[in-house]
């Protein structure tokens, strides 16, 4: 099995929703300049105090407080599914390794607003839930195993929709 077709059961069985057609990993908007700045930090402070190996331990632990950092700014955690059906956009949390996920939120597509758009090194996606309001900013690196960017123009309205009568699995 796949990383997609893993990643698309675990988002099926997380959400409830057999519908889902399309799945792609994201991260809080942020995440990786937050988790550079914090590691060049933590690398400085501990290089003065312990030499190369206090460097690299505050390296490390920059990293962590960056990673910490963007996830509480943006609600989300690191790393995010973000899960289509012909009806919702669904999120899910993920642990940093393997597809155990949980629910979110669930988005009615027909009321969300979509804005996405290109960075140097991510693609930078805004979700607005048309019926509260809330807004979750995401980036996706555009080197992504999980074909992220096709589901980012789907939801932009810049690729057409997927025919999922062929795809979606029966209850």
């Amino acid at each position: 099995m796949s990383r997609e077709e893993q990643l698309l059961e675990s988002a099926r069985e997380a959400s409830g929703d057999r519908t889902i057609f399309d799945v792609g990993v994201v991260h809080p908007r942020g995440l990786a300049a937050a988790a550079g700045l914090a590691s060049a930090a933590g690398n400085a402070a501990g290089d003065a105090v312990g030499g190369t190996v206090g460097g690299l331990v505050g390296g490390a632990g920059g990293v962590m407080a960056g990673i910490a950092g963007a996830e509480a700014v943006r609600g989300v955690p690191a790393r995010t599914c973000i899960a289509l059906s012909p009806t919702h956009i669904h999120l899910l949390g993920m642990n940093q390794s393997g597809w155990d996920a949980w629910p979110i939120t669930k988005i009615e597509r027909e009321g969300a607003r979509v804005d996405a758009h290109a960075r140097a090194m991510n693609r930078i996606l805004v979700i607005e839930d048309g019926a509260s309001g809330h807004r979750w900013e995401l980036e996706a690196p555009r080197l992504n195993p999980y074909h992220t960017s096709d589901l980012i123009d789907e939801l932009a309205g810049t690729a057409p929709a997927a025919d999922v009568t062929a795809q979606v699995e029966p209850a």
